[in-house]
């Protein structure tokens, strides 16, 4: 077998003292198992362990990989509740000044209010007759933690 690796074009084996020593190192350096397998020396023994840390490396690199997938998830999760808080903000405050706009008295229905996860709360302050500061928080439970989300508007009444 080794010595079909050093035939030439016209299928002889060199003879020249070059081909030789090639093909005394690759005795040396190589021994033939029983299924005609060639298996190298230096390398007896080390199977088990260099298939114990490949498996290591590739747990470790799976660990990571999964860690930084939750992570991902986690982040998307809050900025979706943060973007929801937002948007339930500002819907209520335009529906807010809509209706100050036809009665300025309604405005203790919008005082307390729950959506879904969502808790609204309005707080308002007259500033002048026709000048009122309306406030909508919004506050909800995330991963045990209080959030919470305001938005704060100067809005005239016409009357």
């Amino acid at each position: 077998m080794l010595l079909n690796l050093l035939e030439t074009k016209n299928g002889r084996v060199p003879t020249s003292r070059k081909y030789r020593d090639i093909l005394m190192i690759l005795k040396n350096t190589m021994k033939l198992r029983p299924m005609g397998k060639l298996l190298f020396r230096s390398d007896q023994g080390y199977i088990l362990l260099d298939i114990l840390m490949g498996l290591f490396i590739f747990s470790v690199g799976l660990t990571v990989f999964f860690s930084l997938v939750q992570t991902a998830a986690l982040a998307n999760s809050q900025a979706h509740n943060l973007l929801d808080a937002i948007n339930l903000a500002g819907s209520s405050m335009e529906e807010i000044a809509h209706n100050l706009q036809q009665n300025p008295a309604d405005i203790s229905n919008y005082l307390t209010d729950q959506a879904g996860m969502f808790h609204r709360t309005v707080g308002t302050k007259w500033d002048s007759p026709d000048m009122v500061w309306v406030t909508v928080e919004i506050t909800w439970l995330e991963l045990g933690e209080s959030r919470k989300y305001s938005v704060e508007s100067l809005l005239q009444i016409q009357g």
